[in-house]
């Protein structure tokens, strides 16, 4: 690191903590204990930034449970733990701020900056026209922006063969032991399981029929489902890889992760799985290589499927009522029509943030939903409103316009094609896994925001932008080390120092 580098670093850091530390110090306990959170993990982020981004995904997989453990939200450390994802936000803004300036920006990150930038500046002058009150629009705008500052985080790290090999052999740990979590849980009495539970978020069923669904150390099934999925798609990027001592850990957390989203009882990963496999297979596979993966998670799928065919079932008779062209009444479907309805009455801008599908629009009860008559639905009024976030495209172009909607899928689909494009061209094993995974992570995210805001929840949007970051940032560090970076870029993509 440059001198003038640490010396910013250092005069940075000591006003950041100064003022922390005063505004604790008259705050509420809850304001204070968060205060003294955001410092030591802005310090960490610094210090030792990849222990700190272990740790960081450690705890999101487990909040929840840890704010339950102390006594809930409504306790002054329940709600400091229920809100620390925000200081984790928070501080990688910090960290960013530091290693990124106009004139550090390397020339392949610069098309996403504009993208985002163009994307957030919609939504803003949208709102600022709908006149959207401040705090509402200023969290949309932050829930908007979570996944690039995560992946902006990671971009900032020097990643080494070593970091990747730890990631994937953590991986392939962590599908079976989020099975056995889901077996162990599903089976212990229900003051065990509602330790885990999100009690601020919705309060639904989670079965289908007669049958329960696992939820493991997660807040939800959803989220369980999910997680099993993200590890499935790091077993089949070390299978696509190919590398010896893998298949047999790979074999048995794709195993696992199958096992997991069936007993779930989600369907989003129960699509997502297949669909991110075959492509991985195709994308990155040719030959007997690409068959081999591809009969290896059939075997698996259909053995397990085989084995649980009545929760099968059950999800499929539960998944009908999506369809009913008589009576279009659940609660997802009227989101749909209600997003398509507003982007096309409001073109080209939107609502602005922080007006439809989104948090903000639940804490300040958005007009738009009584105008749309859902303050009369269950699951959408005020009172409950359980599903008002069961959407995410509807949600980006309601808010910011089919134009945004557009920028943002761009985004998505660049960072797809580069990462893709990194991965093909890693010359190392390691690297290769961690960047095949990362894209197919990411395509299962975009198949899981058909009916979620996956890029705006904190452990979703952190567990999709982290790899690739650290895949781009392998990439930019490759083509330096070979000479094949302009003159003046760094090893980084972003030129931080290392």
């Amino acid at each position: 690191m440059t001198a003038p580098t640490a010396r910013r670093l250092r005069i940075l850091g000591a006003v950041v903590i100064l003022v922390a530390l005063v505004w604790a110090a008259g705050a509420e306990p809850a304001v204070s204990l968060l205060a003294t959170f955001t410092i030591v993990v802005t310090a960490a982020l610094f210090l030792v930034p990849k222990v700190a981004l272990a740790v960081i995904a450690m705890f999101l997989m487990v909040q929840p449970a840890l704010v339950n453990l102390v006594g809930g939200a409504d306790t002054p450390l329940g709600l400091a733990l229920h809100r620390l994802h925000q200081a984790f936000v928070g501080a990688a803004v910090v960290r960013a701020a530091i290693f990124v300036s106009g004139d550090r920006v390397g020339r392949r990150l610069r098309p996403w900056l504009w993208l985002t930038t163009a994307f957030v500046a919609l939504g803003l002058v949208s709102g600022v026209k709908e006149n959207v009150p401040l705090t509402t629009l200023g969290l949309g705008a932050f829930l908007a922006v979570k996944f690039p500052i995560f992946l902006l985080l990671a971009l900032t790290i020097s990643w080494d063969e070593r970091d990747c090999e730890r990631i994937m052999r953590a991986m392939l740990w962590l599908g079976p032991a989020l099975f056995v979590s889901g077996v162990v849980i599903w089976m212990m009495p229900p003051d065990v399981q509602d330790m885990f539970v999100d009690h601020t978020a919705d309060a639904e069923s989670y079965g289908r029929e007669q049958f329960a669904a696992m939820q493991g150390i997660f807040s939800h099934p959803t989220v369980f489902g999910w997680a099993a999925a993200v590890t499935g798609c790091y077993a089949v990027a070390a299978l696509l890889v190919a590398r010896r001592d893998w298949r047999t850990a790979a074999t048995g957390s794709l195993m696992s992760s199958i096992g997991a989203i069936l007993g779930s009882l989600r369907r989003r990963p129960l699509v997502a799985l297949p669909a991110v496999t075959l492509y991985g297979a195709i994308r990155f596979a040719r030959g007997r290589p690409r068959w081999r993966v591809l009969a290896v998670f059939a075997v698996i799928a259909v053995a397990a499927a085989w084995l649980v065919m009545g929760r099968l079932e059950a999800e499929y008779r539960d998944a009908t009522i999506y369809f009913d062209p008589t009576a279009p009444t659940a609660p997802r479907l009227l989101l749909y029509a209600a997003g398509v309805d507003i982007a096309n009455a409001r073109f080209p801008l939107g609502a602005g943030f922080g007006r439809f599908g989104g948090y903000a629009s639940t804490l300040d009860y958005s007009p738009l939903y009584d105008q749309y008559g859902f303050n009369r639905v269950w699951g959408l009024s005020p009172d409950a409103p359980y599903y008002l976030q069961d959407t995410y495209w509807p949600h980006i172009a309601a808010e910011t316009g089919w134009i945004g909607a557009v920028l943002l899928l761009a985004f998505y689909l660049l960072l797809m094609e580069r990462a893709a494009h990194a991965a093909v061209r890693a010359s190392d094993a390691a690297t290769k896994a961690v960047a095949v995974a990362a894209v197919l992570v990411l395509v299962e995210g975009l198949i899981e925001s058909l009916a979620g805001p996956v890029f705006e929840v904190a452990l979703f949007s952190y567990a999709i932008a982290v790899p690739l970051g650290i895949t781009l940032a392998r990439a930019a560090a490759a083509r330096a080390d070979a000479g094949g970076a302009p003159a003046g870029e760094a090893a980084s993509i972003l030129e931080a120092p290392r």
